[in-house]
């Protein structure tokens, strides 16, 4: 059988194994620098990871196959790991580490998401992640994993109809029903998401830059050369 090549290869799974390599090999920095306070939440996030990677490849499998055929799926979805900041013991110059966590009211956001995935409207979608992301600019060195997930819900989200409209030109079925259920899968957790950002917040108000260093940054519209390179 012809080998894939590694661009075009399972890259949800990839993503996901560099995520927990990433983290595990953290984890015992992280606890140097915290007393041993953010042993459970690495292990908790570690144990989420592999608990996304046991389903990876059923994404992967529709992945590769619209790769191939010229359709970036799961590729322009996710930012590299290799993108993620280099491991530091301190937060950068500019960060107010020590300001308070001030705590958002997203369940009226979270509300709203679920709307607007039910009636599969991704540009209020898209729309309402703009402003959950607006709503914590203000605090960036917190709410780091729920930042994430938001950029991710918003990319995915801004991605489907782009892609709808590639596949419709290659005369392909396009992917929209995986994206849906990915949707899904974050609104699932963004609530269970939040508890663990504000639970760590008193640790990274000591300085200890946990999590925030640890996540590529996800562009929800991205940029033209990006997508053209996706699609390339």
């Amino acid at each position: 059988m012809k080998k894939k090549p590694q661009s075009l290869m399972q890259n949800l799974t990839r993503h996901l194994k560099e995520a927990i390599e990433i983290n595990t090999k953290r984890q015992p920095l992280y606890a140097n620098l915290s007393n041993g306070k953010t042993v459970s939440f690495s292990k908790k996030l570690i144990w989420y990871e592999k608990l996304a990677l046991k389903g990876a490849w059923i994404f992967d499998r529709v992945g590769d196959k619209l790769q191939q055929k010229g359709v970036p799926y799961l590729k322009a979805e996710f930012v590299e790991m290799h993108e993620v900041a280099d491991f530091s013991e301190t937060y950068p110059a500019h960060i107010n580490y020590k300001a308070s966590l001030k705590k958002v009211n997203f369940s009226k956001y979270h509300k709203g998401l679920k709307y607007e995935l039910k009636a599969k409207n991704t540009a209020a979608m898209v729309a309402i992640c703009e402003r959950i992301l607006e709503d914590l600019s203000n605090q960036p060195h917190l709410y780091c994993m729920l930042r994430h997930l938001i950029e991710s819900f918003g990319r995915i989200a801004y991605l489907i109809p782009i892609q709808e409209k590639l596949c419709a030109q290659l005369e392909l079925k396009n992917p929209s029903a995986y994206s849906y259920f990915l949707l899904k899968m974050h609104l699932l957790v963004l609530k269970e998401t939040q508890k663990f950002d504000e639970a760590i917040a008193p640790i990274q108000n000591t300085g200890v830059p946990f999590i925030y260093q640890d996540l590529p940054k996800i562009e929800i519209r991205g940029s033209e050369k990006k997508s053209d390179e996706a699609i390339a």
